[in-house]
């Protein structure tokens, strides 16, 4: 580039020599008015392709029309009282908000679900303040890595004013500190780790909040339903290892020893493991009354299935909690 000086002395003399010299003011040089532009090629000018000379053109041309953005003039410096900052938008800008939901894998059902709840609420309000609402984002599936590309995809955009996520609690371990230190706060439809806004929880997560109940409630309620209601005194207990499965298990088998029953087995069938009959049948040899898996659907078809094949579990009451709740989990397994 050059710095058209010449350009630039030219205008401020012109300007004082008819009276209309602002004083004290800042001269700003750009292409709208010469002071700037693009150097001379000079002696490599037979080697610049006729192509990339037109595009140079064109993108000058769009700087000068206001069609290519340069991030100058700079956006007004506004006060802003909120703790976690403000975006500022320009006149035509949208309000975005950032979605970092699970649409494959483990959680896409749940996580197509919470999208399509988004969507209607966006149909129902278009607009904020006379700004368009959009949504923008991409899918985490269940997954750390995926959750914490889709976060800093939002954190960086720098005009995302909020985010709906994540679907699953492990994901959101990842997602959180980056929203948060981006000043983005995140609402969970569906993470149900008890930590995630437990009161010792750290500073860097001050930004989230959830509409789902943890996972202490849902181990709770079935621990007393199967103690109080149905009568069991045996119980035992299966995770997958994640957060959202392994935390209401521990929370179950805790009320359910201190209501007075014995949790005679806690064992874990890791995600992708498609036979959990050797751990069932393990299970089988401490003799319960009743087993709960708190897992999602394909662990939970599978689980439900072969209980019934394992001898000493025919008997056995079967519990699971929401992430069975689909009519999916009912048809396969009857």
């Amino acid at each position: 580039s050059v710095k058209h000086v010449d350009n630039a002395a030219f205008a401020v003399v012109e300007a004082a020599v008819r009276d209309q010299f602002p004083g004290g003011d800042v001269y700003v040089g750009s292409l709208q008015n010469g002071g700037v532009g693009l150097a001379p090629y000079h002696d490599y000018e037979d080697e610049i392709p006729d192509k990339l000379g037109r595009e140079l053109e064109e993108i000058q041309q769009g700087i000068i029309d206001g069609a290519v953005a340069t991030g100058w003039p700079p956006q007004e410096r506004v006060d802003c009282p909120a703790p976690l900052g403000c975006v500022v938008l320009g006149p035509d800008e949208p309000v975005l908000v950032g979605a970092i939901l699970a649409l494959s894998g483990s959680g896409g059902r749940v996580g197509v679900d919470s999208l399509r709840g988004v969507e209607i609420a966006l149909e129902e309000r278009r607009e904020i303040l006379g700004h368009a609402v959009e949504l923008i984002g991409e899918d985490a599936a269940c997954d750390p890595d995926g959750a914490h590309r889709a976060a800093r995809l939002l954190s960086d955009n720098g005009k995302v004013v909020a985010a709906i996520g994540t679907t699953c609690s492990n994901a959101a371990w990842e997602a959180i500190p980056i929203l948060c230190e981006a000043g983005i706060p995140m609402i969970s439809p569906s993470n149900t780790a008890p930590d995630l806004t437990a009161p010792k929880r750290p500073p860097e997560y001050a930004c989230y909040l959830r509409t789902a109940p943890n996972s202490k409630l849902q181990g709770l309620a079935v621990a007393e339903f199967a103690y109080h209601a149905l009568g069991l005194r045996r119980a035992a207990t299966i995770h997958d290892g994640t957060p959202d499965t392994e935390q209401p298990q521990q929370e179950y088998a805790a009320a359910f020893r201190e209501m007075g029953g014995e949790i005679t087995a806690q064992e874990v069938i890791h995600v992708g493991d498609t036979d959990p009959g050797p751990v069932l049948a393990a299970i089988a040899d401490t003799d319960p009354q009743t087993l709960y898996y708190p897992l999602g659907i394909a662990g939970g078809k599978q689980v439900t299935a072969r209980a019934r094949e394992i001898p000493g579990l025919e008997g056995a009451v079967l519990t699971g909690s929401d992430g069975l709740f689909s009519s999916e989990f009912l048809a396969a397994t009857g």
